[in-house]
């Protein structure tokens, strides 16, 4: 696909690939990165059975602030989707600016103890 950009006839063969082929591979492609990923096993063990989920790196923190922070991200990611996906969407970049200082106002304001966010968000 990166070759289309430069070539005209790699453009002209991808041009023939019907679309839903292409959104098909990438809905794969993210689909199949969504395990490992923290945020996605954050979500995913809110609705598991904490007794038998396995130990993550984040089991040091209290469940209830690990599920704070997970639909605080949850919650950023769906502001993120509606700015993109409005009238306002020139404004896209404001909202990712805004993420970093609502990590430390949540530090400063002692909703999320600076420890816990340090497990939380070390990656």
């Amino acid at each position: 696909i990166g070759s289309c950009v430069i070539f005209g006839k790699p453009r002209y063969l991808l041009t023939q690939v019907p679309l839903p082929v292409l959104m098909g591979l990438f809905m794969y492609l993210g689909i199949s990165a969504l395990p490992g990923n923290e945020m996605y096993e954050r979500v995913k063990r809110i609705f598991k059975d904490q007794s038998i989920a396995k130990s993550q790196r984040w089991s040091s923190v209290p469940t209830g602030v690990t599920n704070l922070f997970t639909m605080i991200q949850v919650a950023c990611l769906g502001a993120m989707f509606w700015v993109k996906s409005s009238s306002i969407g020139v404004l896209f970049p404001v909202v990712i600016a805004m993420l970093s200082p609502l990590r430390f106002g949540l530090e400063k304001a002692g909703i999320i103890k600076k420890e816990y966010m340090d497990v939380l968000d070390e990656d």
